[in-house]
């Protein structure tokens, strides 16, 4: 190593070392909350309890189940397989924007006047985008859609390939599981605070 070199390798490392004294001196003069230090002599696991709710059927997994065929499984009433949460969610959801109509309140540009009924395979592809949020976090439903150039390093383009974001978000607001018309008044006897949802929890 020449002098030359030595000189600046030594400004280098001095440099180095002040900033290092000043991150030290900023740490002391702002050391920030403290947190207790748990003592491994005396720390212990607490035991665990014995599960005693009900448990959830036992749902067959074999090695060439793809991950939508397992997911069906478990949304499915195995003692009737006509009984399941996507054929529910089809027939509620196509019901809802239909009372909505019936009601003839809706305002001339109300974009229930344009939609189409969902079907079967349209609302599996939905839950799977729903799905894939939970994987995929963003944050706004819109953003899952962009097309900007800036935003190039942020698209999801296979969101877009599945369906358009009005569709997505016309079906997101008219999801239901369960009829409006049989929900009972809360002072009646016999009110289910989990009528919106009963179906899926029955199933």
């Amino acid at each position: 190593m020449s002098d030359f070199e030595s000189m600046e390798y030594d400004s280098e490392m001095s440099e180095m070392n002040m900033d290092t004294a000043s991150d030290l001196e900023d740490e002391t003069l702002n050391p920030g909350p403290w947190f207790p230090v748990f003592d491994i002599e005396e720390f212990y696991m607490p035991e665990m309890q014995e599960f005693r709710g009900n448990r959830l059927r036992p749902v067959d997994v074999r090695p060439d189940d793809k991950p939508h065929e397992l997911f069906l499984s478990m949304v499915t009433d195995q003692e009737n397989v006509d009984n399941n949460v996507v054929d529910l969610l089809v027939k509620e959801t196509n019901r809802y924007p239909e009372d909505r109509k019936a009601v003839g309140n809706l305002k001339p540009r109300s974009r229930l006047h344009m939609w189409r009924p969902v079907n079967n395979e349209e609302m599996k592809a939905f839950l799977g985008l729903l799905l894939l949020m939970g994987i995929i976090q963003k944050p706004t439903l819109a953003s899952y859609w962009e097309t900007q150039d800036k935003l190039w390093l942020r698209r999801t383009p296979s969101f877009r390939s599945v369906m358009t974001r009005d569709r997505f978000l016309a079906i997101l607001s008219n999801l239901h599981i369960n009829n409006n018309q049989t929900a009972l008044p809360r002072d009646h006897p016999q009110y289910d605070p989990m009528h919106k949802v009963r179906p899926a929890v029955d199933v």
